[in-house]
């Protein structure tokens, strides 16, 4: 690998670690237990162990990056970017005609205060890499080795895999379709865009459209929604 890649995940891990350390100043409460868990330093050594195996992963499969996805912004950065508002957008919408939180039992969906901009960024990189980057990067990372006629087949097993990894449980309990229903049908369209976006431009594609998401409907949404 050479220097200007390591350069490149190592500011993104950097990143995420100042973020992390940057929430232990705050004082909030976490959604769920689950994401307390992910949230956690014990997770965060998880997290740098699926964060080394993805970038070596992707490299072997010669995948974007960062610097290589930088150097080509416009198409690499702008599409993901504007994916993940659109889906932002969308669960706004949902929020509108039926409450995220009142459908799902909490009282809120989003950590709010100064806490949020540390929190979501953190989360950008941890659930991309945990969920998206390290499956893509090893199935590319297999489909090189496999036979030519299969090649297409392992990375497309991959994004599956990717764009039902937060909500699988969810679908196997056979819900009903309503509008919480839509609103994971519509993660798991946004996670297999975020995969493969990843595949074809890199990791640092995938976080712009998570960071994107989270900018508008876990920031901006609930400050306008209160205010």
């Amino acid at each position: 690998m050479a220097a200007r890649d390591i350069l490149g995940y190592g500011i993104l891990l950097a990143v995420a670690a100042l973020s992390r350390l940057a929430l232990e100043a705050f004082d909030f409460d976490f959604v769920s237990a689950a994401q307390e868990m992910f949230w956690s330093w014990r997770y965060f050594a998880v997290f740098v162990a699926c964060y080394a195996l993805a970038a070596v992963a992707a490299h072997g499969a010669q995948l974007p990056s960062p610097p290589d996805t930088l150097a080509r912004w416009r198409t690499r950065l702008l599409q993901p970017v504007a994916i993940g508002i659109l889906v932002a957008l969308l669960t706004v919408v949902s929020d509108v005609i039926d409450p995220v939180a009142k459908a799902r039992g909490v009282a809120t969906i989003h950590v709010a205060g100064g806490a949020a901009a540390a929190f979501y960024a953190y989360g950008a990189v941890l659930l991309t890499t945990v969920f998206h980057f390290l499956p893509i990067a090893l199935f590319a990372w297999l489909a090189t080795r496999a036979p030519a006629g299969a090649r297409a087949m392992v990375v497309s097993l991959g994004i599956a895999i990717a764009a039902f990894s937060e909500d699988a449980g969810y679908f196997a309990r056979a819900p009903v379709f309503d509008m919480e229903w839509a609103r994971h049908a519509l993660s798991v369209a946004a996670n297999g865009a975020e995969a493969l976006f990843i595949y074809r431009y890199g990791l640092l594609a995938g976080i712009a459209q998570r960071a994107s998401t989270y900018l508008v409907w876990h920031i901006f949404w609930p400050s306008w929604d209160v205010g």
